[in-house]
Order: structure tokens, then C-alpha cells, then sequence
């Protein structure tokens, strides 16, 4: 996640759109993708220009990833994104989609970037183009302890999605309440693609 002083954030002032369907922001109990790109600094200070492209291209992979989904993309801070859906498969949907767009693309000369990921749920009020929920700072929290290419659930996420989702190998979490799962892409794409694998996060 980008760390230099100019960081700003940009707030969504309306809904999310794609093509003609809007997306009201979810209300509720609300699932949220919190995303960065792992080593963004050290890219930042050796190319500014360079990775301010890099920057929106990838947010525009995102979004389109979370949109098509039925998510609203509703804050950007630096190279970090938030995204709200109102359920849950369709949030680890968008992370998977997304995760595959970044690695797909062509990055050329600046090289592939690698971006982590953290999804978890809980009751949630929007307003003023924010949320404010408790499971935010957790999901705040979790977010440092993934790498690129990773998709880190929360167990109120893993618990819900542990049934429907064909992953291989089997999740190799013992206690679903005291730990958080993740989804890793980092191996090759041919693999990752059709069967992404799982880990156990000691959670914080």
C-alpha cells in the first residue's frame, strides 16, 4: 500500500454502475473486499509516473471485477481498494476474478504487480460514501499478514463459502472460529485458476 505523504483517498459520490445496472451501496450485514499491492512503495519512489499508470490500470481491472459481481467500489486510498457487496459468494467471486485479471494482464516493461487481498462480513451502515462497521478495522488488520496473489477470509467469510466453493486441496483449518483461510494465486496461473489452494492465518 502506497505510504508517501501525497496519499489521498476518493470516495464514490454515487452508486456503482455497469453498463446501464446501478449498484445501491449494500446495507446490513454487508461482505467487504479490502485490497493493496504487496512492495508498492519501493515502486512508487524508483518511477512515480510509471506507477501511477500502473495504478489505474489496475484499479480498473478491479473494479470491473467487482462491479460485474454487483459490488460498489466505494473507496481508493493510494494503490488500495474497498469494495462492499451485499453477500458473500459473489465478494469471493469478485477477489477470484480480480486476481485473475491482474494476472493476465500484460504488465510489459514495469513487470507483473502483485496484489493481496482480505475479505470479511459483519452489520454495516454506509454514509457519505464510507461505512462504518467494526469488521473494518479487523480487515484492516488482517490485510498486512497476506502476500500478493493471496485472498485472506475472515472465518465469518470462510464459514459461509467453505461448503459451495470446489477448492483444492481441502481447507486445512481445524477450528473455523479462531483463524482465517486464504485463497493463494501465487502459484503458476494454470494452476491457480481452476484450483485454488488454502492456508491457515493465525489471526491477530
Amino acid at each position: 500500500m502506497l505510504s508517501q505523504p501525497n496519499a489521498r483517498a476518493v470516495q464514490s459520490s454515487a452508486p456503482s454502475q455497469t453498463g446501464t445496472r446501478v449498484h445501491a451501496y449494500p446495507r446490513g450485514n454487508v461482505t467487504f473486499l479490502f485490497s493493496d499491492i504487496q512492495g508498492s512503495t519501493r515502486r512508487w519512489e524508483h518511477d512515480p509516473a510509471a506507477m501511477q499508470v500502473v495504478v489505474e490500470r489496475h484499479f480498473d481491472l478491479l473494479r470491473g471485477a467487482i462491479e460485474t459481481h454487483g459490488g460498489v467500489l466505494f473507496k481508493t486510498i493510494g494503490d488500495a481498494v474497498q469494495a462492499a457487496f451485499p453477500a458473500t459468494p459473489p465478494a469471493v467471486a469478485a477477489a477470484l476474478a480480480g486476481q485473475r485479471a491482474v494476472a493476465s494482464a500484460d504488465w510489459g516493461d514495469d513487470g507483473r504487480i502483485w496484489v493481496r487481498m482480505g475479505l470479511h462480513s459483519g452489520p454495516a451502515t454506509p454514509g457519505d460514501g464510507d461505512y462504518h462497521a467494526l469488521c473494518l478495522n479487523c480487515l484492516a488488520r488482517l490485510l498486512p499478514a497476506g502476500y500478493g496473489g493471496q485472498i485472506l477470509l475472515l472465518h465469518a467469510v470462510a464459514e459461509t463459502v467453505r461448503q459451495s466453493l470446489p477448492l483444492r486441496p481441502a481447507p486445512p483449518c481445524a477450528t473455523w472460529a479462531n483463524i482465517a483461510c486464504a485463497i493463494s494465486s501465487r502459484t503458476s496461473t494454470s494452476t491457480s485458476s481452476t484450483h485454488p489452494t488454502w492456508r491457515a492465518v493465525s489471526r491477530r
